[in-house]
């Protein structure tokens, strides 16, 4: 594809390892929050959170292909 380049593995691999230290976190981040979330504020901490980790999850779909193609 124009413009594209193949991501060169090791670089797909450390991007993983971010993803994964990155879900870590938001993870921990989730499990820290109230158990009853009523506030407007802790109910968008829980979206934005189940948001970036939805995100998180996603790219690390694509990373875990053999082949990863990616912008120039």
């Amino acid at each position: 594809n124009a413009g594209m380049r193949l991501l060169p593995e090791e670089e797909r691999l450390e991007t993983l390892a971010i993803l994964k230290k990155n879900r870590e976190e938001v993870d921990r981040a989730i499990q820290g929050l109230p158990l009853r979330i009523e506030t407007l504020s802790q109910i968008r901490r829980k979206d934005e959170l189940e948001r970036r980790l939805k995100e998180i999850e996603d790219a690390f779909k694509i990373f875990s292909r053999p082949k990863v193609l990616v912008h120039l």
